[in-house]
């Protein structure tokens, strides 16, 4: 979305303009946990989709949550680390990007970013009140793949593991900072 691509541009103007490699590691995490957070999102949607039809709306989803417990749990998971939530995948995210920003003064950018991630707060949350807190309208006809609930299975693993473990990713980072550096470097 749009909001997060907000978040990664922060992270890269914070590198531009200071060079310090903190900041494009905080890109690289956050890209990893957003990758994950939004395949395995998609991955519900789609499980939770009808043949023919193109869009669900959010009024869908209703009691999804109870009628599909093990689905219900990961979209929650991804909606909550979407809106950046301790101690999810999505907060270390944002908070390693907007750290290395207030390091480098670029205080301006976190103070909207900030706000900006407050207010998604709602929009994140509304999927979860229509999973668990409202009645379904209609009967609705489950896809079922099970390599898709594979995939979503691995994807919440996965933002749990780096939600709960961020020092287990951000270590390492550095050399794929330099390695990426060297290939930037190579093609000029």
């Amino acid at each position: 979305s749009i909001a997060h691509a907000g978040y990664l541009m922060i992270g890269l103007t914070v590198y531009a303009g200071s060079g310090d490699p903190d900041a494009l590691a905080g890109v690289l995490y956050y890209l990893l946990a957003y990758t994950l957070m939004n395949i395995g999102a998609f991955g519900v949607v789609i499980l939770w989709g009808e043949k023919g039809k193109e869009h669900l709306e959010i009024s869908d989803y209703a009691g999804l949550g109870w009628r599909t417990p093990g689905l219900g749990l990961a979209m929650s998971v991804f909606m909550i680390s979407l809106s950046g939530i301790p101690p999810t995948a999505g907060f270390f995210g944002k908070y390693y990007i907007f750290r290395s920003a207030v390091e480098h003064g670029f205080n301006s950018l976190i103070v909207i970013a900030v706000l900006n991630s407050a207010l998604s707060v709602y929009y994140y949350l509304r999927v979860l009140v229509a999973l668990y807190m409202r009645k379904p309208m209609r009967e609705l006809v489950l896809g079922r793949s099970a390599l898709v609930g594979a995939v979503v299975l691995v994807c919440a693993l996965g933002t749990f593991w780096v939600g709960f473990a961020p020092d287990s990713f951000v270590p390492g980072v550095p050399t794929i900072v330099s390695w990426v550096k060297g290939s930037v470097l190579a093609l000029r």
